[in-house]
C-alpha cells in the first residue's frame, strides 16, 4: 500500500503532493475508503489513457474533498477546494463526451489533461 500511495502522490506532481498529499494519505488510511482507493489505484494502472486520466481526476476530487472537510467552511482554502471540485467534475464530463473520430477523442483527452495540470498548479499556488 505504501508503494501505491507514493505512486499516487507522484501522479499529482511534486508541488501539489506537498499540499494535497496529507489529505490523500488521510483518505487512504480510513478503512471505509479502501475499496474506492483500490479502484482508483487500478484505474491509475489501466492500459487506456482515458481510464488513467479519469482515475487522476477522481483522485484529485477525493483529495480536494478531504481538504474541504478538514478546513473551516467559508475559509479561502474551503472555497478554493470547492471550486476545484466543480472544475474537476466538468473536466470529467468533458472527457466522457462521445467523439466520432479517434483523433478528436485524442485531442480532447490531451486538452482535458492539460487543463487538469493547470488546475492542479493553480490550486497549489493558491493554497
Amino acid at each position: 500500500m505504501t508503494n501505491a500511495v507514493s505512486g499516487v502522490l507522484r501522479l499529482l506532481g511534486p508541488k501539489v503532493a506537498t499540499i494535497v498529499g496529507p489529505a490523500v494519505v488521510a483518505w487512504l488510511a480510513r478503512p471505509e475508503n479502501r475499496e474506492q482507493a483500490a479502484e482508483v489505484i487500478r484505474g491509475l494502472q489501466a492500459r487506456s489513457a482515458t481510464q488513467r486520466l479519469l482515475a487522476r481526476i477522481d483522485l484529485a476530487v477525493v483529495s480536494f474533498h478531504e481538504v474541504a472537510q478538514t478546513t473551516e467552511a467559508g475559509s479561502d482554502r474551503f472555497e478554493l477546494a470547492s471550486s476545484a471540485i466543480k472544475e474537476l467534475h466538468s473536466l470529467r464530463l468533458r472527457l466522457q463526451l462521445p467523439f466520432s473520430s479517434l483523433k478528436a477523442r485524442r485531442d480532447n483527452r490531451r486538452l482535458v489533461a492539460s487543463q487538469l495540470d493547470d488546475l492542479l498548479l493553480r490550486t497549489n499556488r493558491a493554497l
